[in-house]
């Protein structure tokens, strides 16, 4: 399920999973090493200015990583970042971070306009133009840019690479390692990734790009009896200089050609990306031969609603997965959703009068249905959802009501998770335990080291409602505990960054 709880948070703009592995007690003394990632400013210095171009990418609630290489915004980075599932072949918004980093102060993001350039979905490469508007009137100037330098696959194995980027789509990292084999125009290096690292450049120890990351190890490949393994998989540079001759891909989607509704509804965070709420449908011909009829104008949100209503209103889900997938339209609608400020970003809607009504009925039908499916709480759809169709304070009275409603019918054990969603909603206790009381005690509770991520933004929401520690140092024990995963360590290391407490 897509998690929009960070989407009212005053730290983050949007939810960044914290995922990942944790280390053994008696794992060997150079995994930490790898594990903490290691920060830019302790890379070579070739590698901390070529660390200068990277920057981190946001579209829609995702995070990943490019880098620029030219001096007029020419951007490097993957088809799956900003490629033909994620950018029309006329152009798209997305939201770049500088300098993104421990030691920077902290940059606000800056929206700029992306036109492909070159696409390549087996090398899974995006070579995109960035412009200042929609306008093209003027190409986004990066100074800071990297060379990209021709080499083959086989040609690369035994080289020591480096990769730069912003794993889980938090604080710019350095890592390294060796390229191992290789796989057509893929290469294996033991250079370590996670996700948010997609799109990093693979540099040389001068700095250059002789690749381009775009994939990692899943869990089972890691572990092994006294070691982790590590691994990250990227696509040779002289592949990529040969793409960059080649035109766009037919698979590349305009937002001038009418498809059917289906087809957007599966693909609406291109439309959302470009700024596109208003979308041509063509429905199918009816008949075998018959010419299609016209197609006809309709606004995403209307087609995100009907096929809510689809899924909704089936009885024959076959796994968790199946209604997950059915009711994917319903979870897409709160990216376009936005009755909260005066000066949303397009192509964002506040739906009024039967509308308003048809999607808070939605949003709690959705919940009722994983509810009874397995029990599983979907909190967004009765805390943030129905919030998000109120304007002013009326918002906040709404998702506090309907959340306190909700767990009131369902009963759970207090958690974490819980525990957050309570924070952010300004729910001060639950079965008569202090909700401040449960996070500052947070080390009582067996396992507490599975959810560090919730404890630490739920004490920074307590802090803010005036009933949280308040003490930076709170955060920086959280970071530092000896059970924290790498994930954990990364998301909370973001807090603290933007929270001001970070050294």
């Amino acid at each position: 399920m897509t998690d929009h709880r960070l989407a009212t948070s005053f730290l983050l703009a949007a939810a960044i999973t914290a995922t990942g592995c944790s280390k053994s007690d008696s794992a060997p003394s150079d995994i930490p090493e790898f594990s903490a990632f290691k920060d830019i400013s302790d890379a070579p210095e070739k590698i901390r200015t070529a660390a200068q171009a990277v920057v981190r990418i946001q579209t829609g609630d995702s995070y990943a990583t490019g880098s620029f290489i030219s001096g007029d915004g020419l951007l490097l980075t993957n088809n799956h970042v900003l490629g033909v599932d994620v950018c029309p072949r006329e152009g798209c918004y997305a939201r770049i971070t500088w300098m993104h980093q421990r030691h920077e102060a902290i940059t606000q993001p800056v929206t700029v306009f992306f036109v492909p350039q070159h696409i390549d979905v087996g090398l899974d490469v995006a070579v995109m133009q960035a412009y200042q508007d929609s306008g093209k009137s003027a190409k986004l100037q990066s100074p800071q840019f990297l060379q990209v330098v021709s080499h083959d696959a086989p040609s690369l194995v035994g080289l020591h690479v480096n990769v730069v980027g912003h794993p889980e789509g938090h604080l710019k990292k350095w890592t390294s390692g060796d390229v191992a084999q290789t796989f057509g125009t893929w290469f294996e290096s033991t250079a370590f990734i996670l996700p948010g690292n997609s799109g990093s450049p693979m540099l040389d120890d001068e700095g250059n790009v002789v690749g381009l990351l775009h994939r990692g190890p899943t869990s089972q490949d890691l572990v092994t009896r006294t070691d982790i393994n590590v691994y990250s998989i990227g696509t040779a540079s002289a592949p990529i200089l040969d793409a960059m001759k080649a035109p766009l891909p037919e698979a590349t989607r305009s937002m001038a050609a009418a498809a059917t509704a289906d087809d957007i509804v599966a693909h609406q965070i291109v439309y959302y990306n470009a700024h596109v709420a208003t979308v041509m449908v063509q429905d199918p011909a009816t008949s075998a031969g018959a010419a299609l009829p016209a197609p006809t104008e309709h606004d995403m949100l209307s087609l995100l609603g009907a096929a809510c209503e689809v899924g909704l209103a089936r009885t024959d889900y076959e796994s968790p997965e199946d209604l997950a997938a059915a009711l994917q339209p319903c979870s897409d609608a709160l990216t376009w959703i936005d009755c909260q400020s005066s000066n949303a970003t397009p192509p964002r809607v506040c739906p009024t009068g039967a509308e308003q009504t048809a999607w808070a009925t939605r949003f709690k039908s959705t919940f009722d249905h994983y509810r009874k499916l397995n029990r599983q709480l979907y909190l967004d759809m009765v805390s943030y959802a129905p919030g998000a169709l109120e304007t002013g304070a009326q918002a906040s009275t709404v998702s506090h009501d309907e959340l306190q409603q909700a767990v009131a019918d369902a009963k759970p054990p207090l958690d974490f998770n819980l525990a957050l969603y309570f924070a952010i909603y300004g729910i001060d206790s639950y079965n008569g335990v202090s909700i401040r009381d449960f996070v500052k005690n947070y080390t009582k509770v067996p396992h507490y080291e599975l959810s560090l991520g919730d404890i630490a933004l739920a004490d920074l929401w307590l802090t803010q409602n005036n009933t949280g520690t308040g003490e930076a140092t709170f955060l920086a024990n959280l970071e530092n505990d000896a059970k924290a995963s790498l994930g954990s360590k990364l998301y909370i290391e973001e807090l603290r960054y933007e929270y001001g407490t970070l050294d």
